[in-house]
């Protein structure tokens, strides 16, 4: 599996683990819910995954910037926050500024300018139309940490699939040639007793 990733990646693998400092899903927030799926194996998965990049023709620029960008919204979720306190009543502050610093380097960000934005808010005062700055509070920024992440992780998400589509659509015309659309509906079951979670899934399928 190891040379099957290396060849794929056509980066130096080692070297970009080390840089992105990902380890096993109990390590980060975001996956720690649930690090193990019978039947499954994630490190097979994974490299098919990469495979199915270099297939698609993508370069090494791609899945590289493809991969840094997952590892620098997995470190953003383990980013942690406190009350100001009386002493500093200007916002949540960031605990682990190391994490942080790891995330924004990934994601290629400043993390000051990410601090900041998870410290305060702008809002505009409809009376006056002046800009107000707020102070967020520890589950404020919690917030803002997870709307930012979802936001990239739904931009990433569109380029892939614009990036598939221009590889799969690669010599047809526009003229009427036919094509084949795909579509993946994602865990569409139907059990004894469905939990609310199923319900929404399947509704949205069937939406689709």
């Amino acid at each position: 599996l190891a040379e099957r990733l290396q060849a794929a990646c056509q980066i130096d693998w080692p070297q970009f683990a080390s840089h992105v400092a990902v380890g096993g899903p109990q390590h980060f927030a975001y996956t720690a819910t649930c690090t193990d799926v019978a039947g499954k194996d994630d490190v097979l998965e994974f490299v098919e995954t990469v495979e199915c990049m270099e297939g698609l023709s993508f370069t090494a620029d791609e899945k590289y910037n493809a991969l840094r960008t997952v590892a620098g919204i997995l470190h953003m979720g383990n980013v942690e926050f406190e009350s100001g306190g009386s002493s500093q009543p200007e916002g949540a502050h960031v605990t682990n500024t190391d994490v942080l610093q790891k995330a924004a380097s990934l994601l290629q960000l400043d993390a000051q300018s990410i601090a900041s934005v998870f410290r305060s808010k702008t809002i505009k005062d409809p009376m006056t139309k002046q800009d107000i700055l707020m102070a967020r509070t520890v589950e404020d920024a919690q917030y803002a940490r997870d709307s930012l992440v979802k936001a990239l992780y739904s931009r990433l998400f569109d380029w892939l699939v614009k990036r598939i589509n221009t590889a799969i659509s690669r010599g047809f015309r526009d003229d009427g040639a036919l094509k084949i659309g795909l579509l993946d509906i994602y865990g569409f079951e139907v059990f004894d007793v469905n939990s609310f979670e199923q319900l929404c899934i399947n509704f949205a399928n069937e939406k689709l």
